[in-house]
Order: C-alpha cells, then structure tokens, then sequence
C-alpha cells in the first residue's frame, strides 16, 4: 500500500483469474467489490471483502535464491538456524563428521545478500556435538543447549548449556553448564525456547532416567546460566520427535512422539512458576503415530492460544498439520490437513504472521521442500511447495524468519554435505511504490495468462 495524496492512498489485491490479468493497467475505483479493483482509491472503500478462503491461498513464499555456503570443508550435520534479530542469524552444525566438533557462525542479510562471519568452537576440541538447539534471548545474546561427547563417540555423553553473546559477527562464550548427565539425550532432539530475555525451557528425552521426556528451566545471569529448578518428565516412558514453543511468560506447549504409547503424536501444556514446571493432561494429535525419531513432528507458536503442529503420519507416511487451541492446560485440535504424500519426514514449522507459517521437510525421495500454510479458525489451507535442496538430510531447526524472510539452513547432500544457506522472500506477490501524486510501479512474480 502507498500514500498518492494526502485523501489518497492504493493498494493491491491478487488477481482471482487469468481474465483479470490481462485488464488494462488502469482500473476502475473499488467501490462495494474488493476483487473488480486490484489497484484502487482506497478512500471511501466500503467492502464487504472476500475472505481469504473465498479466493483461495496462494503461498507468499518466493523463489530461493543463490546457495551460500557457511562450510565446504567437508559435511555439515545437524546444522540448524536461528534467527537472532532481523538482519542476523546464528547457524549450528558438526563439521567434518557425525559427532564432530560444534562449530557457530553468525550470519548476515543485507540488501537480501547472505554473508558469514568467522566460526567459532561451540566447545573446544576434541568435544563432539551431537545435535541441540539455539535459544535467542534478545538481538545480541542467545543460549545453545547440546549433547556433548567429550572424548570419542560412543563414551561420556551429557546435556550442555552455554551462553553466547555477538558483537558483529563474533561471539563471545561464557561458562559451559550440564543440565543432565547420565547416558545424555539419546538421540539430537533436544529443544529449547525462550521464555524471557533471562529465562527459556529446554525439553530433552532424558538419559538419567530411560529416556523419559523431561524439561528445566534455565536462568541466564550475563554470561552464566543455571538450572536450580528440578527436572519435570512430561512421559512416563521413552519419547521420540520433541518440540516446544513458548505461549506466555508462564506457559508453553510440547508436542511428541510417545514411545510408550505406540507412538502416538501427543502434545500437553506446560504451566511455568520460577524455576519450577507442572504438566497438564496428554492431548493426541496423530492417533496412529508419528514416524520418525527425527523428523516426526514440529510445531510453532501463531498466538497466546494457538499453535500449529506438522508431522509425519505413521499410518500413510505423509506430512500432515493440524491446529491446535489451547484453553488453560486443555488442547483441542482443528481436522488434519495434509501438505504431501509421503514424505521423509518433518523438519521445522515457523510462524512468519499471526496465521501464516512455513513448514520444512523432505520428500520421499530425499528432496528438502518448504511449503505455506495459513490458518483460519481451525483449518489450514497449504500453498504449492519450493524446493531448495535436490537431497538434504533432516534435522530440526532448519527454518527461521529474518526480517519477514525465510532462511533455510541445511546440509546439502547433492554437493558432499556442505553447510547452506538460502533465502526466500515471503509476502504479497506484488508491492506497489508511490514515485509522485499520480504515479505507481510495481514489482513482482506473475503468472502467465492461459489466454
């Protein structure tokens, strides 16, 4: 939307079909129909407006754009992104090996370029990483919670905890923290989600204790952080596929694949007061179970009440999502939507508005895809997908949002592993500039008429 004069104002709306694409570039006034009037005076605009679901979605996620790679020395595993602020951004991975050394680099977007700054040791040498996740805590400080081998894979394992802060593109450490011990995580889906800019959750299958689904809180002091509050199980046997995501500064939801309930998808409400978490009821969200250690199912945070989970279905192989409206500790959930058939498995779901989101995931043959999706009630309507990797691997965290863009980051198997960045812009197809009083330009992708 632009500013023509001070009574004058105009704006776009999507063209329904081929017919209207062919118009002349000048149309007529929007008066009583929204849709006849694709650039109009929106003064004196009276509606009534088609809704989204009359016109049907079509996705705001655009082309990917040029491959940047933050490492070509080797494969990259387990790498994930982070959005830090809305031009930075935190990427994660083992370089050279399964288990090899974490390895962080702050990365940039300017004037829709990708740059990398120097890389950093999440812990030194010869400590091994084994997957975890990014907490940002606010534009320049950010926790990183991980599985850490600290001699050979295969011997002493543990969950830990540190805090970075960035200036440019450095980062500065403080103090490693173990927040479980014992056989550590078991498998790279350990999750975390900021609470505050001085408090998160992290939710972890739980190595001390038969690999339960398990959750603490974390307090950041500068550089230092400390879990005082006890370890709260959210299963009461082995869990698989974790994620979490923050509804208010007291609560927050956790979905997951239950082992000890034939893997059904489950979700439940977690209610925060300090350093200390209750648990309401289970809620089931994929009665046939959920495929996949990894790669099961994800969610994101679209409002204080609402929240999307995507998943790969047990009983179909295909990814599916469905919303769910969360009352106090009580969920309920939307039909299940699904966006492909028979897919590899699930990787990210980030919110990008208060009712769009994008998901992440691979096919069936290996290819890494995203697709849009919006909400409206408790139904979900998809776009067409974007492929951005002929062959990725799956791993969580794969996704972020900077600056109103998407930003993949992915180990990139069609060119021997290496680490990769792309970018994709997400909005309206089309965005109007006001040049003078009289005057506008656009610019945008179009589709080619039939006629």
């Amino acid at each position: 939307m632009g500013l023509l004069q001070s009574d004058k104002a105009v704006f776009y709306h999507p063209c329904d079909d081929d017919a209207e694409f062919v118009q002349a570039s000048s149309w007529a006034e929007a008066t009583t129909s929204f849709a006849s009037g694709k650039v109009a005076n929106a003064v004196g605009a009276t509606g009534p407006w088609p809704s989204a679901a009359s016109l049907g979605y079509e996705s705001g996620l655009g082309v990917w754009g040029t491959e940047n790679e933050f490492y070509s020395g080797g494969a990259a595993y387990y790498a994930m992104i982070r959005s830090l602020s809305s031009d930075k951004f935190l990427v994660l991975s083992a370089e050279g090996a399964v288990g090899g050394t974490g390895v962080m680099y702050v990365g940039t977007v300017a004037g829709g370029e990708i740059t990398f700054g120097p890389s950093h040791y999440l812990a030194a040498p010869p400590a091994r990483f084994w997957g975890g996740d990014i907490v940002a805590l606010s534009d320049s400080k950010f926790a990183v919670c991980w599985q850490w081998w600290n001699d050979a894979p295969g011997t002493i394992r543990s969950g830990q905890c540190r805090v970075g802060e960035v200036a440019g593109t450095d980062i500065t450490f403080g103090p490693q923290k173990q927040f479980v011990g014992g056989g550590g995580l078991g498998v790279p889906t350990t999750i975390a989600a900021p609470i505050d800019s001085t408090k998160f959750v992290v939710c972890y299958p739980d190595g001390e204790d038969s690999y339960k689904g398990a959750a603490r809180i974390g307090q950041i002091s500068g550089l230092d952080v400390t879990f005082s509050g006890a370890k709260q199980h959210f299963t009461t046997g082995g869990v698989g596929s974790i994620d979490c995501g923050i509804l208010s500064s007291s609560s927050f939801v956790v979905c997951f694949k239950d082992n000890s309930d034939s893997d059904h998808g489950t979700s439940k409400v977690g209610i925060v007061s300090g350093s200390d978490i209750t648990f309401g009821s289970d809620y089931e969200f994929a009665t046939s179970g959920v495929s996949g250690s990894t790669g099961g199912c994800e969610l994101t945070v679209l409002g204080p009440a609402t929240f999307v989970v995507a998943y790969k279905d047990a009983s179909d192989s295909s990814g599916y999502a469905r919303v769910g409206a969360v009352a106090g500790t009580a969920i309920s959930f939307g039909a299940a939507t699904q966006f492909e058939a028979s897919i590899g498995g699930v990787s990210t779901a980030i919110r990008m508005t208060g009712e769009e989101f994008v998901v992440a995931y691979t096919t069936g043959a290996g290819a890494g895809r995203c697709v849009a999706g919006q909400v409206s009630g408790s139904s979900i309507s998809f776009g067409g997908a974007q492929q951005f990797a002929a062959s990725s691997d799956l791993q969580p965290h794969m996704l972020a949002n900077v600056g109103g863009d998407v930003l993949v980051g992915y180990r990139d198997d069609a060119d021997s592993g290496h680490g990769t960045v792309r970018r994709a812009a997400f909005g309206p197809d089309v965005y109007a500039t006001v040049f003078s009083e009289t005057r506008v330009a656009f610019c945008g992708w179009f589709k080619a008429p039939s006629a």
